[in-house]
């Protein structure tokens, strides 16, 4: 079976839909409609036809954020669960909780994609263009494919499983059922997996199996089917409303409780007429050192959603050289920032190319900790550019 690095995953062919993800607690989540889940989802698909690495795309709840956080016994559970997210090619929001607290950090998320709406969604996409769906998860999915296959004749049903999969924390990739699993699933020729386990399993069977899945995209929804009316009966398309957990929402309080005070905090102090004035510039320099090309990236004062762009469109989707991104004006960042630079740290390290980060001071720190991604930039951090060019 052949073996993907994962670079050219950020190195994106032409997409009628711009991802942009938004931070909420450090987990990412797009900032998509549900036409424009459809959209990119179809465009994962084409990037597949030019490199051969199948994508996957999960679903963020309340349930799965809370699954995020070390507050269980297991912490190695959260910490593999913010893993999946965060490499997942698409994150899509399901559950008014989620938007409510997009609110409070930046940029409010565009709307809810409910799996109910995006398998209906799906399905007529992928008749349109003669694509093969094959359903995987909990449930009756037998009775979801002979109902997908009367409602919609034009479709081809590649197959469904419905097996007693188990995700855990292995030191092998993938149980010795599950190979059975993406054996039957690869023999299908399926071009959409629909995967149905409920989104904290169904995101880390996605995660752990995806280097023996080769259909094109997989796709969780989220919830598990349902033969009684439920939430995929597709006679209807009735979706069930959502209601969180007792101890999600706990879990979600204790998490949100920080990081929503620490950004509202953020607002009141920091002069936003004067950063966009006077501190809104973002520079990049090029040059070259020791025989390497570098790009150095002075950040503006305030790194919102208006920056993110401007910063996507100045730094290159295919990374060629070495990138330091320079915080030393930086005194406020929101989700969108935030996203800007989980996007900015995968990409590069996706590539040969290093990433390091300078000029951070205490605010900047306190806010990459509260929304957990300090992790990921500690171990590159240098006091200015000179040292970080300096190091090997």
């Amino acid at each position: 079976m052949p073996r993907y690095s994962g670079a050219d995953r950020y190195f994106p062919t032409p997409s009628p839909v711009r991802r942009a993800p938004f931070i909420i607690s450090g987990v990412p989540a797009d900032s998509f409609t549900m036409e424009e889940t459809v959209r990119y989802a179809f465009h994962l698909m084409e990037r597949h036809c030019r490199d051969g690495r199948p994508r996957y795309a999960c679903t963020l709840n309340e349930d799965s954020l809370a699954g995020t956080l070390k507050l269980s016994l297991d912490a190695k559970r959260s910490a593999v669960l913010l893993n999946v997210f965060r490499q997942a090619d698409m994150v899509m929001t399901d559950g008014d909780p989620i938007i409510r607290a997009s609110r409070f950090l930046g940029p409010t998320l565009k709307e809810r994609t409910a799996g109910a709406d995006l398998v209906h969604r799906i399905i007529l996409e992928a008749s349109a263009r003669g694509k093969s769906i094959f359903l995987l998860g909990d449930g009756d999915a037998r009775d979801t494919a002979a109902r997908i296959k009367e409602q919609y004749p034009d479709v081809t049903a590649a197959g469904w499983d419905a097996p007693a999969v188990r995700t855990g924390w292995r030191k092998t990739p993938a149980w010795a059922a599950d190979s059975g699993v993406a054996e039957r699933i690869n023999a299908s020729g399926a071009d959409i997996l629909i995967v149905a386990m409920g989104s904290l399993k169904e995101g880390l069977w996605l995660h752990e199996n995806r280097r023996l899945i080769r259909a094109p995209l997989a796709i969780g929804i989220g919830r598990a089917f349902d033969a009684g009316g439920g939430p995929y009966d597709l006679g209807n398309f009735r979706t069930r409303p959502c209601r969180p957990s007792v101890a999600s929402i706990l879990k979600m309080v204790a998490l949100m409780g920080p990081s929503i005070f620490l950004h509202q905090y953020a607002r009141a102090v920091t002069p936003h007429g004067y950063l966009k004035m006077c501190r809104s510039e973002i520079v990049t320099k090029h040059g070259r050192r020791a025989g390497s090309d570098f790009i150095a990236l002075t950040l503006p004062g305030s790194v919102d959603s208006n920056s993110a762009r401007r910063i996507g469109a100045l730094v290159s989707s295919r990374p060629a050289a070495r990138l330091i991104v320079d915080f030393r004006t930086v005194e406020f960042i929101d989700s969108a920032g935030l996203g800007m630079l989980l996007d900015l740290i995968l990409r590069w390290d996706a590539s040969e190319y290093p990433i390091s980060f300078t000029g951070l001071n205490s605010g900047v720190r306190r806010c990459l900790r509260v929304n957990r991604m300090y992790d990921l930039i500690s171990s590159r951090e240098y006091a200015d550019v000179e040292e970080a060019l300096a190091s090997r």
